[in-house]
């Protein structure tokens, strides 16, 4: 088997998972930004609500991102599931497909008679 057909008996998914995934972390830890905190004694939630402005830009690509990191996490799980099950069962990249010089021999066939024994070298 070459290189290529190697490769290829891996999931796409897996391949896909790998090189996105840490793009899509590093981008929602990028524009996920750090909540306020508020001194409770200063508080007065009617001050608070007025005050607020909401990012819908920002907290649409963070949500975007999270949810990219979620399924592209699940996506690297079930194709190392299916690679690990591959492994398990000696299907698809881990099959064992020997050629047929190397079956043993079956029972029913006869054997050449053995080899004489050799002298020894000093008599």
């Amino acid at each position: 088997m070459t290189i290529i057909e190697t490769f290829a008996q891996v999931p796409l998914m897996l391949y896909i998972s790998l090189v996105l995934l840490p793009g899509a972390l590093w981008g929602y830890f990028f524009f996920s930004k750090p909540k306020k905190t508020i001194a409770a004694a200063a508080a007065n939630p009617a001050d608070q609500l007025k005050e607020k402005k909401i990012n819908i830009e920002r907290e649409f690509f963070q949500s975007l991102l999270l949810g990219a990191c979620v399924g592209l996490g699940i996506s690297l799980t079930v194709s190392l599931g299916w690679v690990i099950d591959d492994y398990k069962n000696n299907r698809g990249l881990f099959a064992a497909e020997l050629p047929v010089a190397t079956y043993p021999p079956s029972m029913g066939l006869e054997f050449p008679p053995a080899p004489p024994a050799l002298k020894p070298a000093m008599e």
